[in-house]
């Protein structure tokens, strides 16, 4: 596999927000890890989940209401396009 980069995303959902984007590389993007917290107390889990957007993922953490701020961090890879298109099938 020819990964053309590995990095890691950070970025925070503000108040009013019901997702974070995080940018990544262009091509195709995978997640190699996360880690998504609420910074202002214990909360009931409503929606978690993580889904690709553009060149990038959006983070959704959010309980019963979108009024706490939520820091968000994604390591992944990125996938060359040509090597994908060329790989042996």
């Amino acid at each position: 596999m020819n990964l053309s980069r590995v990095g890691t995303a950070n970025g925070a959902k503000r108040r009013g927000q019901e997702y974070v984007h995080l940018g990544a590389g262009s091509g195709y993007n995978f997640i190699r890890g996360f880690d998504v917290e609420f910074t202002n107390g214990d909360h009931h889990l409503e929606r978690f989940k993580i889904v690709p957007s553009g060149r990038g993922f959006r983070v959704y953490l959010n309980d019963n209401n979108l009024d706490d701020p939520v820091p968000a961090r994604i390591d992944y890879g990125t996938i060359d396009q040509n090597w994908l298109r060329n790989a042996p099938h």
